[in-house]
């Protein structure tokens, strides 16, 4: 039970840093590309707290060879079946960030109205890019990663048909305690295969 306890509060600890208030961010978050690393960071901050990291792999935001010119995912989860889970953390976010530094209750209605629509329409160009046809035994649906439950929730608010409108574009829009849940789920698959080496393993030094 101790051990029990000084995981969930380590987990408390680590949820809370990964709400990181907008008001903070709003100065840093203006630039496209410091909203893009950010927004990997907490991707990665997310991928090892769940104890995800040794089967991950980062790709940096470079481009598949082809006519298409169609952007890489920025991680791959790699699945016990040999399968693998395909993530993409590069969401738009300047239209919520212009609500939040609008005082005009119409106005801010209006940029979370805009920025519902981006995240929407960044799901089905993610779903045009069909990640699942460039690598083997990849799942038919791609994680669309929104680095704060804020920016998730507001865009809801203002589009109750967004996470619906996406699945069916084989999109799975995903805040951050979402993306844990998932990825907590898939280290638990893991943890028998990772036994069956063990085992294996002990087998092979007691006959040697």
């Amino acid at each position: 039970y101790t051990n029990a306890a000084g995981y969930t509060n380590a987990l408390g600890e680590r949820l809370d840093a990964l709400a990181t208030t907008t008001s903070a961010l709003q100065a840093a978050l203006k630039s496209t590309s410091a909203r893009g690393a950010w927004g990997e960071q907490q991707l990665r901050n997310v991928i090892e707290l769940a104890g995800m990291a040794p089967y991950c792999d980062y790709t940096e935001q470079t481009t598949v060879s082809g006519s298409d010119s169609r952007q890489r995912p920025d991680a791959i989860v790699r699945l016990p079946n040999d399968g693998m889970v395909i993530i993409d953390a590069k969401a738009p976010l300047s239209a919520y960030l212009k609500a939040q530094e609008t005082t005009d209750p119409a106005l801010q209605r209006q940029f979370l109205t805009e920025h519902a629509s981006l995240v929407k329409g960044h799901a089905k160009t993610l779903s045009d890019k069909a990640y699942w046809k460039q690598f083997s035994r990849a799942p038919e649906y791609v994680i669309m990663f929104i680095p704060g439950e804020s920016f998730l929730a507001d865009a809801l608010r203002s589009d109750p048909t967004l996470l619906e409108e996406a699945m069916r574009h084989r999109v799975l829009i995903a805040s951050p305690v979402n993306l844990l849940a998932l990825l907590l789920a898939v280290s638990k698959g893991w943890q028998p295969q990772l036994a069956l080496v063990d085992t294996a393993a002990q087998g092979f030094r007691l006959l040697a």
